[in-house]
Order: structure tokens, then sequence, then C-alpha cells
């Protein structure tokens, strides 16, 4: 979910870290099919991927591990009262298809935090990704999501979240972001060699997850369904199964 960092009550830093710790993961797990096709998380970079190193500061009794266990409201509630943006009006934009199974959820959620949060859907004629991706758009939250088409961690954390462009028609950073230290990182991580980079993507990521201008709910699974006859299924974290190296007996 991205929350317009320009927007109240998005605007205030506290109220984007409540968002976070509130959300149930587990349920969001359960509304895109369940455990064996998502996992949930509380950063960008996912598992697979070089960079990544487990962090979840938006957790109930954090794991040993890093990963998130459930949410904290008792936590998000205070963030909410001491922001004194309690009451104000949120609407939450998802599209009509798939990208509106979690909306019903924040909006509920959103109540339970104080706000007066909506619903709205737009029309499956519309884009959806253009409308959220406009400059100067003024939507407050919404669903978005984002996949790799190469196997690093800056095509996670760059266009999604470094400062945009002047002159662009259409953005990927929905949330608006724009923050100085988080474009230094990028730069660093851009220019670090190959045995530092995953540390200095690993940095941009924790950057990332503290200015939390998005709630990150799953990382999808990949669930490959077979033949007995079949061997050697092999799966990529970008390319999926990989036919060329299964056989048939």
């Amino acid at each position: 979910m991205f929350l317009n960092v320009r927007q109240p009550p998005f605007d205030d830093i506290r109220v984007r870290r409540a968002v976070n710790l509130a959300v149930d993961r587990a349920k969001l797990v359960e509304l895109y099919g369940g455990p064996q096709v998502a996992a949930p998380t509380c950063q960008i970079v996912p598992p697979a991927f070089s960079g990544f190193a487990p962090y979840c500061p938006y957790t109930a009794n954090p794991s040993r591990g890093g990963g998130w266990t459930a949410p904290d409201l008792e936590r998000a509630r205070g963030l909410v009262a001491a922001s004194g943006r309690a009451g104000a009006p949120v609407t939450v934009d998802v599209g009509a298809d798939v990208l509106g199974r979690p909306g019903p959820y924040f909006v509920s959620l959103l109540r339970d935090l104080g706000f007066r949060a909506r619903l709205r859907v737009t029309p499956a004629d519309v884009d959806y990704f253009g409308e959220i991706g406009r400059p100067g758009s003024r939507k407050q939250m919404g669903v978005f999501g984002w996949a790799a088409d190469y196997l690093s961690a800056s095509i996670l954390l760059d266009a999604p979240f470094a400062c945009r462009a002047r002159g662009d028609a259409r953005t990927a950073n929905v949330s608006h972001l724009c923050d100085t230290g988080l474009d230094a990182a990028i730069r660093k991580a851009r220019a670090a060699a190959p045995e530092d980079a995953p540390a200095a993507w690993a940095a941009v990521d924790r950057r990332v997850v503290n200015l939390a201008p998005v709630v990150p709910l799953v990382n999808g699974r990949l669930s490959v369904f077979v033949s007995k006859r079949v061997g050697n299924v092999t799966s990529h974290p970008t390319y999926q199964t990989l036919l060329d190296q299964m056989w048939v007996r």
C-alpha cells in the first residue's frame, strides 16, 4: 500500500509508521491466497535477492530471525495519538480487479485507528496505475505492487523511492517521497564494488522501511503443479519455472 507523504495525514511519519505497525499481515496472506502463494513482509527486498537482510521494526514480539510476527496495535494507536491526526479523512484507492482485495481491510483498519476512511474503486476501463502515478497526484493511499524484471535490489528500490526527475509525465514513486539521505544511499549502492553492494542495498532497504512511504504486505510465492513423472523442477526468482531444467520419465 502506498502512502502519499505529501498529503495529510501521511505527511506525518508517525501516522505512516502506525499503519505499518497495525496491519495484520497474516490476514493479508490469507487474502492473497494463503501461505502457499504469499509470505508476509515488512520490507521491499525479498529473500531471494542479493541485498536482502531481514528487517521488521513494525511487529509485536520481534522474532530472532528478524521477520514479522504480529500487529502491534498499542504502539500504533500511541503514534496516532501523538501525531494529533486522529479523525482525519482518508480515501483508500484500489483497482477494480485483484488490486481491490486489500481495500476493505484497510478501510476497516484505518477506522480502528481513528481515521474517517472510505474506499474508492477505479473502474476497469481507467488506467489505475496511470492515475496514481500522475505527478502531483493527491491520492492519499492505495494498492501498489512492484515486480523485478532482473535479479537486482536496485530495480526494487530506485525507481519507486528515489526523488522523481523533473518533467516526468508519470512516476513509479507513487508515494511522492523525496529524501536526500535516501538518494545519497542509492547513489552509494550503485557505485559500490560488487562485494560491497549487498550491504549497501540492504542499508537502502532499511532506510525505506524506516521512512515508511509504503506498507509492505506480502511477497508472492510460486506454486508449480507437475506430474509424478516430472523431475528436477527448478524455479528462478524472476523467470519462474525453468522448463529446460526439467525432465519427464
